[in-house]
């Protein structure tokens, strides 16, 4: 019947046919491109309600129309294949989705030009699917050619290039590439202090963007540079009582406490006082202080008194008013436990600290290595020093007992609270797993060092 009706089907004209009869797009003497520029618009309107499913049907609707129209270019099914696969990606149907955006550019380019317009967008959608699955090395060649694309076709100085630097900034800090993290913070704002002059609050958050990649990337000092200098700008355009210094200000504190910088003066000094800043900036600006500012400012005091001067009794007066504030507000008061609940170590030690072991998984079994474990159990008192410090395991026997422990002894924790005050924390646990040859453990036991005999004794000694 549908044969006898439409005339001769090949598989292409029955699938147009029967779309065309299922989908109330047009009707049959509308011509081909009103079809088409019919189905598009049914598609935005499908994307815009989040029906990704129905989308999809209707990109592949597009293609099959777009195929009987005689006059339609390489590009014009490159860039409808490009909105299929962004329906795709939506629906978390990433296999095809990835096929599809590289099947696209290739379409709009052998019909345009290697550097045409239309290809930016597809570009930026691809990068970010590659991202998402993590193919990195694909993932930053389209993120530097949607860059590319951008620039020769809008200009280096064009203002939405900032939100395109900050992603593809972000992209490389999140995958270890901190000089290109940096280099790419810091032409973003060059670019909106050209825009928006050298003093304008504008370009705020991308100073404060471009001071936390420095920070993330350990450049301390280069980050203190320019946290000055955002307070330098709001000092001269709202004052230096301005609600706008708080975060600035907390920066800095913790800059100066947590990493213990040094800038001519006593750095623990330095803290103290921007804490105290801070918490006199909260209380004069109530309706602008955030519930997250007056608390970073309130445990920040008491950070300082527990990690620098182990004044337990004080510490305890800011932690209270700290929670005090959070549990006041019902925005932040059902984080509260996740917050306070448990000891959070106020000081680093890079050598035990944090370690996830990622070398023994990459490198070291191939390289014949063997792994190594100390389990360590431990309480954090409420003065937030760590007490009854033991050895839960230990394999090989007694061979990094004394490192771990020794390195680990010098954690001063942020007690955990409740209700207010200060609680010994019990039983927490802390794994530490190396690499090791064979012939570096025979060469320790045939040193005859009694490693877990110094260990304990390290563990026992408050």
């Amino acid at each position: 019947m549908i044969a006898k009706h439409w005339g001769v089907c090949t598989p292409r004209s029955l699938i147009a046919s029967t779309l065309l009869i299922c989908t109330p797009l047009a009707h049959a003497n509308q011509p081909s491109w009103h079809r088409l520029d019919n189905a598009k618009a049914q598609f935005d309107e499908q994307f815009q309600e989040g029906d990704f499913e129905a989308c999809i049907n209707t990109g592949k609707w597009m293609l099959t129309a777009l195929a009987d129209l005689p006059d339609a270019t390489p590009a014009d099914r490159g860039l409808i294949l490009a909105r299929l696969a962004e329906a795709q990606q939506r629906a978390g149907r990433l296999e095809p989705a990835t096929q599809n955006y590289a099947a696209a550019l290739e379409l709009v380019q052998s019909g345009t030009s290697i550097l045409d317009d239309q290809l930016e967008q597809p570009t930026w959608q691809y990068a970010r699917l590659l991202d998402r699955i993590g193919n990195v090395q694909e993932a930053a060649q389209q993120y530097e050619r949607a860059l590319h694309l951008h620039t020769v076709n809008h200009g280096l100085q064009d203002l939405n290039l900032a939100d395109y630097l900050l992603e593809v900034s972000d992209f490389y800090y999140r995958n270890g590439e901190a000089k290109q993290a940096r280099a790419l913070n810091a032409y973003r704002v060059d670019l909106l202090r050209r825009h928006y002059g050298m003093d304008s609050l504008e370009i705020l958050p991308a100073l404060y963007d471009y001071a936390e990649t420095l920070e993330k990337t350990g450049d301390l000092l280069g980050a203190q540079a320019e946290y000055r200098d955002i307070m330098r700008r709001i000092k001269n355009t709202e004052g230096r009582r301005s609600p706008l210094m708080i975060p600035v200000v907390g920066k800095l504190a913790n800059l100066f406490l947590y990493n213990e910088m040094y800038d001519g003066y006593d750095g623990v000094k330095q803290a103290r006082r921007y804490y105290q800043v801070m918490v006199s900036l909260t209380e004069e600006n109530p309706a602008a202080a955030t519930t997250t500012q007056k608390v970073a400012a309130y445990s920040g005091l008491g950070d300082y008194y527990t990690l620098k001067t182990n004044n337990a009794e004080k510490a305890a007066i800011f932690y209270r008013q700290a929670w005090e504030h959070m549990a006041s507000d019902p925005e932040t008061s059902a984080s509260i436990d996740q917050f306070f609940g448990q000891p959070v170590a106020l000081n680093d030690v890079p050598t035990v600290h944090g370690t996830g072991f990622k070398y023994w998984r990459d490198r070291a079994q191939r390289r014949g290595m063997k792994r190594g474990v100390v389990v360590i159990r431990y309480d954090v008192g409420t003065d937030g020093r760590m007490t009854n410090v033991r050895i839960a395991e230990s394999k090989p026997d007694n061979f990094k007992d004394f490192m771990v422990l020794k390195q680990l002894r010098r954690f001063v924790y942020r007690p955990a609270i409740n209700n207010g005050h200060p609680v010994v924390a019990k039983d927490l646990e802390y794994r530490f797993e190396y690499a090791y040859w064979e012939q570096e453990y025979l060469d320790f036991q045939q040193r005859g060092i009694s490693n877990i005999r110094v260990a304990r004794s390290v563990a026992q000694t408050d």
